[in-house]
């Protein structure tokens, strides 16, 4: 099985030369931080919130995104598309991203916290409230069922901002998930496009 990687410093591309399948894998580090009163994090907490973490990503950035290939490239020649997925893998060196993660009291919400990405230096805070479905209304006065993981994932990628804010290109589009929705649209992939446009000579990837 042949395979194209190139590792950037917010996550590892691979290609897959025989599927045509491209994965966009980050490596997170967890820091586990009990709350004021909290019991301090068991093992298979810190284990079933990796889980639910992967599998809330997963549930939206993971729905059939495909992507056009054209060039002169074998690899273009012999496919004319190919499927774009997302991981997270839980390690203790080598990571992309340092996540911190709050346990919160009982009856917490997600906006208890307001969980966020630190781009610059590359670390991530969340908390255990983040998992549940809330309707937050965004700068427009709309307002949509919302996750706040995935919105954050979203986050990890360069020059992918907030859209629900006054002032924001796309604050009417109150679908995309980073406003207050839960669509992945083309403006969220193109850091990875323009990684995935170096990696393989004279093969294009477009949306």
């Amino acid at each position: 099985m042949a395979h194209v990687g190139k590792e950037e410093t917010w996550a590892r591309l691979d290609i897959d030369t025989e599927k045509a399948s491209i994965l966009v894998l980050e490596r997170w580090k967890y820091n586990f931080i009990a709350g004021p009163g909290l019991p301090a994090w068991t093992a298979a907490e810190e284990r079933q919130f990796h889980v639910r973490i992967v599998n809330q990503v997963s549930s939206i950035w993971n729905y059939k995104i495909r992507l056009s290939v054209s060039g002169l490239a074998p690899f273009a020649h012999r496919f004319k598309h190919a499927y774009l997925n997302f991981d997270i893998r839980r390690v203790t060196l080598g990571q992309h991203w340092t996540v911190n993660v709050r346990k919160m009291p009982k009856g917490s919400t997600p906006t208890s916290f307001i969980s966020n990405v630190d781009r610059p230096v590359l670390s991530v805070n969340l908390d255990t409230a983040d998992f549940d479905s809330y309707t937050p209304v965004n700068a427009a006065g709309k307002s949509h069922k919302f996750q706040a993981v995935p919105h954050e994932f979203g986050h990890t990628f360069p020059g992918v901002d907030d859209e629900y804010v006054a002032g924001a290109t796309n604050l009417a589009d109150t679908d995309s998930i980073m406003n207050i929705g839960n669509r992945v649209r083309e403006r969220h992939v193109k850091p990875i496009l323009a990684s995935l446009n170096t990696m393989i000579p004279n093969c294009v990837f477009t949306w």
